[in-house]
């Protein structure tokens, strides 16, 4: 390997005694991910964290919450310590890399319907984050230093930037963004006085994997404090204006209270209104990730202009009674 990606990878596998093969890439987004294993055996995945987002102590923060839930018998990439006993080794390069078991299996939205049907996909989905709530609840609370996702995160300027700031949005635009983030504002005070927990942050279907032993939660890279509906409204993003939507919203809701998900029921009658705020930080994101001529810059903030005109259009769901 003589690409930069893989020489970094040659480097790091180093520290958790060597592979017996050279790793190899298997995506290259937020993290460098690697497949690779180890010459004591297990199958891993090697991350070469991007520079600039999560330092250190947050990583290894992360990859101590996954060590805690794994060990708990929650269904997540186990962390691998380095030969040293560390959870993070830092490159000569100032690159830091991590590893996790390998998970066999697919991820979920690449299972199709007529293996998993829409209403037990999303149950499954439900009882997933339920499970993963849960069981964060019952740990300590991380250390200073993640990703917040509290009401300063999702109506401001954001962990990926102020999808306000979009040089392609006109003035009326501008205004319906800014409009439903601040008729957001009060709902979310009212549910972060006791529906705030570690969220996942990013559940998408990509980041939940069909495995034998039936769905695993993996990529905790955005981890932290928020309040824990929007973990759902992640989860559901993808379906927004869609006539699956409703139905798919419904399951979801139903599988996680089946599973005694702490969400409260007033947060999970606000689900649209985190699934537009979910629009926004995703328009956002798609500014600082993606090249100006990517087709997902359009898509978002289109999605995201049209959750927030409807939202603004109709009495808000799960507002507080005044």
């Amino acid at each position: 390997m003589t690409d930069e990606p893989g020489r970094l990878a040659a480097e790091a596998v180093a520290a958790w005694g060597g592979v017996v093969a050279p790793p190899v890439l298997i995506q290259d987004r937020e993290n460098a991910v690697f497949r690779a294993r180890l010459t004591a055996g297990p199958e891993v995945a090697l991350r070469l964290h991007r520079a600039g987002y999560n330092d250190g102590p947050g990583i290894a923060a992360e990859l101590g919450l996954c060590e805690a839930l794994a060990a708990s018998g929650f269904s997540c990439p186990r962390p691998l310590r380095t030969r040293a006993g560390g959870l993070v080794h830092r490159l000569g390069s100032g690159r830091l890399a991590s590893m996790v078991g390998w998970i066999a299996g697919r991820p979920l939205s690449d299972v199709p319907a007529a293996e998993l049907p829409a209403p037990l996909r999303w149950q499954a989905v439900g009882r997933l984050l339920a499970e993963f709530h849960r069981g964060a609840d019952r740990l300590p609370p991380l250390p200073p230093g993640r990703p917040g996702w509290g009401a300063a995160a999702l109506t401001g300027a954001g962990i990926w930037g102020d999808p306000l700031e979009d040089p392609a949005l006109g003035p009326q635009d501008r205004a319906v963004l800014a409009g439903a983030r601040a008729a957001a504002g009060p709902l979310l005070a009212s549910l972060e006085a006791g529906d705030l927990g570690l969220i996942h942050g990013d559940p998408l279907p990509d980041n939940m994997m069909l495995a034998a032993q039936g769905l695993v939660l993996i990529d905790f890279d955005d981890c932290g404090p928020g309040v824990r509906v929007y973990d759902l409204a992640v989860a559901l993003v993808g379906l927004a204006g869609r006539p699956e939507y409703d139905p798919a919203a419904a399951a979801l809701c139903d599988g996680y209270r089946a599973a005694g998900g702490p969400a409260s029921a007033a947060a999970l009658a606000a689900l649209p209104v985190f699934v537009m705020l979910r629009a926004q930080a995703s328009a956002a994101w798609s500014r600082s990730r993606c090249a100006p001529g990517d087709p997902r810059r359009a898509a978002y903030r289109d999605r995201a202009l049209r959750l927030s005109r409807a939202l603004l259009s109709s009495p808000l769901p799960g507002a507080p009674r005044p």
